[in-house]
């Protein structure tokens, strides 16, 4: 067996009776797995009990028997339990941790498992109703069935709505809401947690119209213990013998250990005690509503910070509804995404969160990471999105994160520019874009839709052009034209999509790596220059030009030379016919 891959996982420990844990036995069940898979069969496991996680020397004395061996174990899927018994005085209150050992019952020597396992030994459980107990109690161990509601809170687990604020809280940890504003409320009793001294009561809640001032309550101890539900009572406790480690806090509520400013109310008690505080109405004049926990408006009329550390700073009937939103002013905008923000403008919305709209009118962040400024510029809201300022005449984008990443920016046309993808950059504007990279001049002439500053543009037509002024270059060589037209005769052609566009179908041409080894032309082979392909296809035609040029010489030197020569064999012919002739009228005379 390999012991490197021999692990017991989900390991549980199963408490018997009282009087039979507080004698040393107990049950313990785990799970043998070997290189990740359960293993079945039987196997001899040794349990050694340590006062320590690590080091330390074995748990031992008088009356303890340790460490423990159990021969011949069967292990089924992996799954077994064992009884132990390391003696009466093995368990002191302490804590224990077993170290376990493991080897197949066939043969073999004793595999250690790591970690240490822990074990916290229950107590025998004191029923005298008077009786003081100061024995350990498990961390966490207290739960609702356990405590006398009459005696001890039970986890506050409600909370109220913006513009509302706890009224009651009840024994069973639900609460009752009431509005916000606390001018008519005087006082309310509450129960009072257990206290060192043991005694019961209810202490009263001081509050104003500034805000609560919660009573202190003293510091509660409640320790569990083996006892029957719903036994445990401030009688059965002694003084200091708990702490808040003790304390189930998913059921039992610790200690309210703060209390709101003036101007702000209770709307929520953490589960941890803590108080989270809102206010409505908070200056009495400019209706502005600070519901979210630690909120902020700082100025303005009517606006409205309920998300978690949201902020407004001013401005009028705005919203930030997302935790740490941020509404910097405008009016009727609407910060609903987590961590959004608008700086200003009129009916912008920002739902996507870490969106952002900078100004403007009418415009909609609604994608995660989104950006949108001018006029109606739109980033389509997630699919699960409640639709605010901006963004409610929006189709929403089937995502869940909306339209994410994208740049939006639309110029003041009264209509809607709107994205249609994630991670898209948008423009609209209406007399043309320029980058510049140094220069200050603004230059868009009439008919360029993209001006750059190194002079080339793409015209409103739709056709791209080159700068290409004399002025603009230099190191000038001559080519031979006719020598370009025989190496454009080699150049491998093919057909070919690209990889990252085939729906844009095929297209025609060489490659970058054979047009940069034949022509030498730009400074990479893995591109080719718009520049470079015109000039080698022009190049190419001059010399063709020049080849026909040739041929055409060649020809014409050759129709010339024979023309000569018919010309010469002509005059010879008719000097013989002459000839001939002469002779024939001499010989006819009489």
């Amino acid at each position: 067996m390999n012991r490197r891959h021999l692990t017991a996982i989900a390991l549980a420990l199963v408490l018997g009776s009282g009087t039979a844990f507080a004698s040393g036995q107990f049950s313990y069940q785990g799970k043998l797995d070997q290189a990740n898979a359960p293993v079945s069969g039987n196997y001899d496991l040794r349990f050694t009990l340590y006062g320590a996680l690590s080091g330390g020397s074995p748990v031992s004395g008088a009356g303890i028997t340790n460490p423990v061996t159990r021969s011949n174990v069967s292990v089924a899927d992996g799954s077994f339990s064992v009884q132990l018994d390391f003696g009466d005085v093995a368990f002191t209150g302490a804590q224990r941790w077993l170290a376990i050992e493991v080897k197949p019952a066939s043969g073999g020597s004793f595999a250690a498992l790591s970690p240490r396992q822990a074990v916290t030994p229950a107590l025998r459980a004191l029923y005298a109703d008077d009786a003081a107990i100061t024995q350990t109690v498990p961390d966490g161990s207290v739960g609702t069935a356990d405590i006398v509601t009459s005696q001890v809170q039970r986890r506050i687990t409600g909370s109220c709505p913006v513009d509302q604020a706890i009224a009651k809280i009840n024994e069973d940890g639900s609460v009752v809401c009431a509005a916000a504003r606390t001018s008519n409320i005087t006082r309310v009793q509450g129960r009072k947690g257990i206290t060192g001294n043991g005694t019961s009561g209810t202490v009263a809640l001081s509050l104003t119209p500034d805000g609560i001032v919660a009573a202190q309550i003293a510091d509660a101890q409640i320790g569990t213990v083996a006892l029957a539900d719903g036994a445990v009572t401030t009688a059965k406790i002694a003084p200091g013998a708990v702490n808040l480690s003790k304390i189930n806090s998913n059921e039992v509520q610790r200690r309210v250990g703060s209390a709101c400013p003036a101007g702000r109310v209770v709307q929520r008690i953490t589960q941890g005690g803590a108080v989270q505080c809102g206010v409505t109405d908070w200056d009495g004049i400019n209706n502005n509503v600070i519901s979210g926990s630690s909120a902020t408006v700082s100025g303005g009329t009517n606006n409205t910070a309920s998300g978690a550390n949201s902020v407004i700073s001013g401005g009028g009937f705005n919203t930030a509804s997302g935790e740490y939103a941020t509404v910097t002013g405008g009016a009727f905008n609407h910060a609903s995404g987590g961590y959004s923000t608008i700086t200003g403008g009129s009916l912008n919305g920002a739902t996507g969160w870490g969106s952002a709209v900078l100004g403007g009118f009418d415009n909609c962040a609604g994608g995660t990471y989104s950006l949108a400024m001018g006029r109606r510029a739109k980033v389509r809201p997630g699919s699960l999105a409640t639709l605010v300022s901006g963004c409610l005449d929006v189709a929403k984008s089937t995502h869940t994160n909306g339209d994410q990443g994208t740049f939006i920016f639309a110029d003041s046309q009264d209509a809607d520019f709107v994205s249609t993808g994630a991670n898209q950059f948008l423009v609209r504007a209406k007399n043309g874009v320029l980058f510049n990279r140094d220069s200050n001049t603004v230059s868009l002439p009439a008919g360029r839709f993209i001006n750059t500053e190194t002079g080339a543009y793409l015209s409103s037509g739709g056709t791209w052009t080159n700068a290409s002024s004399r002025t603009l270059k230099t190191a000038f060589r001559n080519v031979d034209a006719s020598r370009i037209f025989d190496q454009v005769l080699t150049l491998p052609m093919s057909t070919w999509q690209y990889i990252a566009a085939p729906e844009a179908g095929r297209h025609l041409g060489p490659v970058a790596e054979d047009f940069r080894a034949m022509f030498a032309l730009g400074d990479r082979d893995d591109e080719i220059s718009t520049a470079d392909a015109g000039g080698v296809a022009l190049a190419a035609v001059q010399g063709l030009a020049q080849k026909q040029d040739a041929a055409l010489e060649t020809l014409t030197q050759h129709a010339s030379h024979d023309t000569a020569q018919v010309r010469a064999g002509i005059a010879a012919l008719r000097a013989r016919i002459e000839a001939m002739r002469a002779a024939h009228v001499t010989e006819a005379q009489p």
